[in-house]
């Protein structure tokens, strides 16, 4: 004899188990009131056991997420760069190692406020403030200030930040970086020493050329004073003709202050202004330079400067400098064969693709072709004593400035330095 009884076990319309219980011992063991009991019993069993499947997979889903966020923690102390979070309000933030070891600030310290102390006292404001605007707009944005390592040194790191946001627009997190560029910084700043150098260094070779060029003007006021005097005199009183010498004058004055604001921009040491640049006239300033130096070498100068030419963004000084000293090496190459036409071509065009072309053709011996890959390079000359870094220079300004520098042969000698720019909008 054998009793045998089964009950599903049921938990919201949904069978989650069967409750099996069997005696081989007697029949009908199971009465209609244990039966009820067992059925209580059931309805108990099915809820713990789909409360026990839903501890499970709350274990499981914890253990997947507290993996994956110790596998973000270890790429993000991985990444080869500082780097950091902070919540959607921009606090509480949090830093990856490398920060960390190169402020030697806490974790705890950090998410306290404590970042601020890792930057630069004289950058710490505008640091906050930048961030503060990032916040407040919810825009991406970048700021240089330096960061103090945990020895005391200060490098300059550009610091950026960039909010994520979910598929409303609303920001989840905020995520940045910092990117060590004290080098990057150096380098521009032996740039700019070796830039002013150069300058300096073609205004004391074009010395006699601006002397002259700065005393034909002041030669002029003194002859037309004097013919001012004579007309204003009692008996050669002619208010007219005084009138004309005071215009030329005035005249004379302003040519001979244009050569002096000339050479003050290209010695003094500037900022780097980018703005709309006149192509033909930054080439004119730098020609008034040069023309004494021309005609000390009898070169007889062409100019083919196009009307359409326009302007090029840029810095002027940068690129007054460069005209220059493709000049004066023109003007040496000139000089150095002693046969043949002495001529100098400078032109100016529009050359489509939103570029401006400017060209600086001799007639000198030309470059020999094995050397046109390495004229460029820093510290190759052709010139006994030169340091080689003219040309060198002339190439980092125009690449600076989005364009090109490259030499080809002039026909029938010569050379052709060319190099591009940008085009401003028109």
């Amino acid at each position: 004899m054998t009793s045998i009884l089964c009950l599903p076990l049921v938990k919201q319309q949904q069978l989650v188990g069967i409750l099996y219980l069997e005696n081989s011992l007697s029949s009908h063991l199971f009465t209609e009131d244990q039966v009820a009991v067992l059925r209580l019993l059931a309805s108990q069993a099915a809820i713990s056991l789909e409360n026990a499947a839903l501890y499970r997979e709350a274990q499981e889903t914890n253990e997947r997420a507290r993996r994956a966020a110790e596998e973000l923690r270890v790429s993000y102390d991985m990444i080869p760069a500082q780097a950091w979070n902070t919540e959607p309000d921009g606090l509480y933030p949090a830093f990856n190692k490398q920060w960390h070891d190169y402020t030697g600030i806490s974790p705890d310290r950090a998410r306290a406020g404590g970042w601020v102390d890792s930057y630069h006292p004289e950058d710490r404001d505008k640091v906050v403030r930048k961030w503060t605007e990032l916040v407040q707009t919810g825009t991406a944005g970048e700021i240089e200030a330096r960061i103090v390592r945990h020895d005391g040194v200060s490098r300059v790191f550009l610091v950026r930040g960039s909010p994520m946001r979910d598929e409303t627009g609303a920001i989840l997190k905020w995520f940045g970086t910092h990117t060590d560029i004290d080098d990057l910084k150096r380098i521009e700043e032996a740039q700019e020493v070796l830039a002013r150098a150069g300058r300096l260094t073609a205004l004391g070779e074009l010395t006699a050329s601006i002397a002259h060029e700065v005393n034909q003007p002041l030669m002029a006021i003194v002859m037309n004073a004097a013919t001012c005097l004579r007309w204003l005199s009692d008996d050669q009183l002619d208010v007219d003709e005084a009138r004309q010498a005071a215009e030329r004058i005035i005249r004379d004055g302003h040519r001979a202050g244009d050569v002096i604001t000339s050479i003050r921009a290209l010695a003094r040491k500037s900022p780097l202004i980018m703005e709309d640049v006149d192509v033909n006239a930054m080439i004119e300033d730098v020609l008034v330079l040069t023309r004494g130096e021309l005609q000390r070498h009898g070169i007889t100068l062409q100019k083919v400067l196009s009307a359409g030419a326009g302007s090029a963004i840029g810095d002027r000084i940068q690129l007054q400098q460069v005209v220059l000293n493709l000049i004066l090496n023109a003007v040496e190459a000139i000089g150095s064969s002693e046969n043949g036409p002495r001529r100098l071509q400078v032109t100016s065009e529009l050359s489509g693709n939103g570029k401006v072309s400017i060209s600086i053709a001799d007639s000198g011996p030309g470059v020999e072709p094995a050397k046109l890959d390495q004229i460029f390079e820093a510290f190759f000359t052709t010139k006994p004593g030169g340091l080689g870094m003219g040309l060198s220079i002339c190439r980092s300004i125009v690449e600076a400035h989005g364009g090109r520098l490259w030499v080809s042969p002039n026909e029938p000698d010569g050379s052709v330095f060319s190099f591009t720019l940008k085009a401003a909008a028109t």
